[in-house]
């Protein structure tokens, strides 16, 4: 969790960037050492874990200066790390931030080949290598400057050769910064050769001892400059297809408007009492749907249902981290935080289930203000992966709250593990700007349709949340789509309806992505691929587009009797009376992950469920 090389630099720091310091033992080890972290909470375990002298520390900056209210972390693709932080910052009431997030599969005003090593190098970060842990990586690197293109190349070599990340972020090497942009740093750091000495370890390490150093003057900068700022590359919001995707806008209004009357037929609502709780069991799964309880208000109906569903799960031989994703119906959205509260105290664990809220008014049945439906995975726990980033960053919204972007359990066909095939739930996704969490609101071209624009460009954003998340979980292919929406009473409801049903249809056309495919001779880095942002879930060094068209021709000539659709996933548009937060739509649609989901969907007799 921590870097010790180079610490006995540190101190500079406070005097280079003029920010105090503040500096704890380390106490503990590394007990914990699972990809998503958790504070133990039993009194015979085996000590501290070492992440817990970070949340001491930042408990007495916190009272030395009462208005700090975020902790960013320089997690790039480390789950490991973000996990960590972002467990300390909750429990502190900090906002936790990691702008850094899935940089490198983010979008940029200034793409290089070198990605996140070159822009740091451009604002003036000079970061020096201290140790090296990796095949490849020799005492040579020692003390070179991550500013040099050399040095960078030669890096991207052993990575290539040896496997590993470039970045390091899988411990291949480790890093001092002694300069940056002359507005935070008003001095440099400077350790001279002699006050550097070289250390060989077992298994190949090398490492920087550190006698001493100094801050000097920086040279050939005034005061003030800001020419960095220029070569700042901060992350775009749209990636390009979904930018080509957003720009279609006058088309599919048109469409929308010329035929959405004719596209749909409403179905009235039909008042009725709560149904009874259903069950059912797969070879995969234990669904519970419609889990409702009485009382006077909603609050107390939920610690009814909190009550309910736990003898459900005793009855069942399950325990609450089995359930993989869950639905809330509400009858008003302003009842959320309340149930919210209550919900929280039965998934209080790492990677809670994956969620979809929303409040449909007066179409709940009678007397119902709150209802649970339930997924349960019924194989083991140890299979299933979580994805549950609770930091601000630029690359989908934060889930600040009991739920994960998205759980993955195994496939099994007929009760036997397909080899690394999963099945991926996502989370609802809205439309919310990740950077600054607030609703996307915007008119791109100002026309004279402004809701239709508006809802239009929300749509496309909370669908690149569902593709960035989708992706970054191994889905190759989704199952199916529902566009939740909030009517607009200013616009037939019919012509709304139709513009989540064409975005799905235009994400699924090959001309969306022509310039999106990757190439064949595109260089990969295995550790990120493993580990990191393309396939979290899937175990497979090869990365896969999302969508995956080269499925449905195999999808064509399987033997699934029409189950599947295999041009396009089937699309729901659902209209609601309320969504969290305001917005007027939220995606949501499992997937599949895995090389072998091809094998999968050719077995002619596949029993599972979604």
């Amino acid at each position: 969790m921590y870097q010790t090389v180079g610490h006995t630099i540190i101190p500079l720091y406070e005097h280079a960037v003029g920010i105090p310091l503040y500096r704890r033992h380390i106490s503990g080890s590394a007990i914990n050492t699972g990809r998503d972290y958790e504070p133990s909470s039993d009194p015979n375990s085996r000590g501290e874990d070492e992440t817990e002298s970070l949340l001491f520390l930042l408990d007495e900056i916190k009272m030395a200066h009462p208005s700090a209210n975020a902790l960013c972390s320089g997690a790039i693709q480390s789950t490991y790390q973000r996990t960590r932080v972002e467990s300390v910052a909750m429990r502190l009431g900090l906002l936790p931030l990691s702008y850094l997030w899935q940089y490198p599969s983010l979008p940029v005003p200034n793409p290089s080949s070198a990605g996140l090593l070159q822009d740091m190098a451009a604002v003036g970060l000079d970061a020096r290598i201290v140790k090296v842990a990796s095949g490849g990586l020799n005492e040579s690197f020692l003390w070179g400057s991550l500013k040099d293109q050399a040095l960078r190349n030669r890096l991207g070599q052993c990575v290539r050769k040896f496997g590993g990340s470039v970045l390091g972020e899988g411990g291949e090497y480790e890093t001092l910064v002694v300069d940056g942009p002359v507005n935070f740093w008003k001095y440099r750091l400077q350790v001279d050769e002699e006050q550097r000495q070289v250390v060989k370890d077992e298994g190949g390490e090398s490492w920087i001892s550190f006698k001493a150093g100094a801050i000097v003057a920086k040279s050939g900068q005034a005061d003030g400059d800001d020419q960095w700022q220029r070569r700042l590359n901060i992350p775009k919001l749209w990636d390009e297809a979904f930018s080509r995707l957003l720009n279609a806008q006058d088309e599919v209004i048109n469409l929308a408007n010329e035929r959405g009357v004719g596209a749909f037929t409403c179905l009235p609502s039909q008042k009725r009492r709560a149904p009874g709780i259903l069950v059912i069991r797969s070879s995969m799964t234990l669904t519970m749907s419609n889990v409702t309880a009485t009382g006077p208000s909603t609050e107390i109906q939920m610690q009814n249902i909190r009550l309910i569903f736990l003898e459900l799960l005793s009855n069942y031989h399950h325990s609450a981290e089995d359930v993989v994703f869950t639905m809330i119906s509400l009858r008003f959205m302003e009842d959320f935080a309340a149930v919210n509260r209550i919900y929280a105290t039965i998934f209080d664990k790492p990677n809670p289930p994956a969620r979809v809220t929303v409040a449909c008014g007066d179409d709940m049945p009678l007397n119902v203000n709150v209802m649970l439906h339930l997924r349960l995975d019924e194989g083991p726990p140890d299979a299933r992966v979580g994805l549950h980033v609770q930091s601000r960053s630029y690359w989908a919204p934060a889930n600040i709250g009991p739920y994960s972007q998205a759980i993955a359990i195994r496939l099994r066909c007929q009760g036997q593990e397909t080899d690394g095939a999963s099945l991926v739930y996502t989370a609802g996704q809205v439309p919310l700007v990740p950077a600054s969490m607030q609703i996307y609101n915007t008119d791109t071209r100002k026309t004279a349709d402004t809701d239709l624009a508006v809802f239009w460009g929300q749509v496309c954003l909370a669908l690149q949340h569902l593709w960035r998340v989708s992706k970054s979980t191994g889905v190759t292919w989704w199952t199916y789509g529902i566009a939740f929406f909030v009517g607009n009473g200013k616009v037939d409801i019919r012509k709304q309806a139709m513009l989540p049903g064409l975005a799905w249809r235009k994400l699924h056309e090959p001309e969306l992505w022509e310039t999106e495919r990757p190439q064949e001779n595109d260089e990969i880095d295995l550790w990120e691929v493993k580990y990191g942002g393309h396939s979290t879930f899937a175990n497979s060094v090869e990365e896969l587009p999302l969508p995956a068209f080269g499925m449905r021709q195999t999808l064509k000539e399987s033997e699934l009797g029409g189950i599947f659709n295999a041009e396009l996933p089937g699309f729901f548009a659902v209209q609601v009376d309320e969504l969290p937060r305001g917005c007027k739509v939220e995606w949501h649609a499992p997937g599949l992950a895995g090389t072998n989901v091809r094998d999968f969907q050719r077995s002619k007799h596949p029993s599972f469920d979604i």
